[in-house]
């Protein structure tokens, strides 16, 4: 995870025009990781299978419940681990 901060998220509602104020994390990643963050959620492979992403932003960032980010984070570093060439040492 790039980064991320602990903020507030104020949806507004379309039927009674009141806000809805959701605590969450910005969840900021390059688009690679945060696809991967997707592919997680729509496999139900991290917070018990419950959605835990509020609101995708952009192509760089997602708004995501608070307790997910040390789950997120092992998830995404065993990704990588595996995925990453480890040259052969001489």
């Amino acid at each position: 995870v790039t980064n991320h901060k602990q903020t507030n998220h104020i949806v507004p509602s379309q039927r009674d025009m009141s806000l809805h104020v959701e605590r969450g994390v910005l969840l900021t990643c390059d688009p690679a990781i945060k696809q991967f963050v997707v592919h997680l959620q729509d496999h139900g492979l991290v917070n018990h299978g419950k959605q835990f992403i509020v609101e995708n932003l952009d192509e760089n960032r997602l708004f995501v419940i608070p307790g997910v980010i040390d789950e997120l984070q092992q998830k995404i570093d065993a990704m990588l681990d595996k995925n990453t060439w480890q040259g052969k040492d001489d």
